[in-house]
């Protein structure tokens, strides 16, 4: 397994920039450690995140230690707000000079190199024998499957509730980068008559495998075509050398899908989400959100 990632990589910056309009720099630290931001407007608000969408890693210490000269060349970019994220380990004996949004549930597989799908919970595994059984078949996801993916991504938000941020546009250039490209595993589960049931879509790099976007359709629900679909994407990870699988974090008002994260065998410790501006457009920005809504602001992820 090669040591690139995904999130620093050309494939990746080319799809952000074809789905979002987005456009990815790189700002180097004093020790030459570099770290790949990714620039999102929304009308005349310009976001910066960190290696979008995953977010900062305790390897970004360097950054977390002394964030000012990166974000004065931030600024210098035409950036108005930064929102980042990282593990609350990666706090130790520091401090921020922004306050904490939100403190959320990030669900990982430590040691995927042992993950068996025998040995995850009976529940778990009866609902993979109910895929089995109901006829599905995962299959690599194609260049035409984009609305498919698209329709079952914003039936995800509407049953949590929350706001959709992924255009079309975004899962169609999703779909292309998939063909072919090593760092990103797109699988679809099919029914017996060729109905796209379930998606999930995964990106990598040297160590660790994240859950990027899932979601199934109603209409086979009894097939539990999500569970099949994720056994795949852990299965696909393990296979291709990761140690780690990272399924991300789950809102604060969503303990099911933190469940449904657990269930595989994953556990759950706190990511810390803070957002600092760096002009007068983004303090008003900030303000006009509120405290109350600053994680489900112009620029929330949805996964």
């Amino acid at each position: 397994m090669s040591g690139e990632s995904l999130f620093d990589s050309a494939p990746w910056r080319a799809t952000l920039a074809a789905g979002l309009g987005a456009s990815t720099i790189d700002i180097s630290g004093p020790s030459g450690a570099s770290l790949p931001w990714t620039l999102v407007s929304r009308g005349p608000i310009t976001a910066a995140f960190p290696r979008f969408p995953v977010g900062l890693e305790s390897a970004d210490a360097w950054f977390l230690a002394d964030p000012a000269s990166v974000m004065v060349e931030l600024r210098a970019r035409g950036v108005d707000i930064v929102r980042m994220s990282a593990p609350a380990t990666a706090f130790a004996q520091r401090s921020l000079a922004a306050p904490i949004d939100a403190k959320l549930p990030e669900t990982c597989i430590d040691n995927l190199a042992a993950w068996r799908a025998e040995n995850v919970a009976k529940s778990v595994r009866r609902k993979f024998r109910q895929a089995l059984s109901g006829g599905l078949v995962m299959k690599p996801v194609e260049v035409g499957d984009d609305s498919a993916l698209h329709a079952m991504y914003l039936r995800a938000v509407q049953r949590q509730q929350g706001q959709a941020k992924y255009p079309l546009a975004y899962f169609q250039a999703l779909c292309r980068a998939a063909q072919g490209m090593a760092l990103l595993s797109a699988g679809k589960a099919v029914t017996s008559d060729g109905a796209v049931a379930a998606f999930v879509i995964v990106g990598h790099d040297a160590d660790t495998s994240y859950y990027l976007h899932g979601g199934y359709h109603d209409r086979h629900s009894t097939l539990r075509p999500g569970y099949f679909a994720m056994r795949w994407a852990l299965e696909t990870a393990r296979d291709r050398g990761s140690k780690r699988f990272n399924f991300l974090v789950s809102p604060a008002n969503q303990s099911a899908l933190r469940a449904y994260k657990e269930s595989f065998g994953g556990s759950s410790s706190e990511r810390w989400h803070w957002q600092q501006p760096l002009t007068l457009a983004g303090r008003a920005a900030i303000f006009t959100l509120g405290v109350a809504d600053r994680t489900r602001g112009l620029f929330r992820r949805v996964r």
